[in-house]
């Protein structure tokens, strides 16, 4: 199974769900479309989802990657704990040398 937090469009979609919150990005709307920014003083909320490969696939082409969005691995909190995931972020707004708390793969 491969984890994604979801801000967006994917919120509500999935069987396999859980409320989730990413520290230090904030949501921003940018062309219709939901992104994140590195603010250190903010949280997101969200869902972490469980899918398995072939949706992770379908969800990276929903999400237009890597031309519009790009995707790095974050760590986010749910109850109980810290869960490590994949989160998308529109291209324009990808700074690796400023994200905070990611590990890109």
């Amino acid at each position: 199974m491969v984890k994604i937090f979801v801000y967006g469009i994917l919120v509500g979609r999935y069987d396999s769900r859980q409320p989730a919150s990413l520290r230090g990005f904030e949501k921003v709307r940018e062309d219709s479309f939901d992104s994140i920014i590195p603010n250190e003083n903010t949280w997101v909320g969200g869902e972490l989802i469980d899918v398995e490969q072939w949706q992770f696939e379908d969800i990276d082409n929903i999400e237009c990657y890597p031309d519009y969005y790009t995707r790095f691995k974050v760590d986010v909190e749910v109850e109980g704990g810290i869960e490590r995931a994949w989160v998308y972020q529109q291209t324009r707004h990808f700074k690796p040398e400023v994200e905070i708390g990611t590990i890109k793969d």
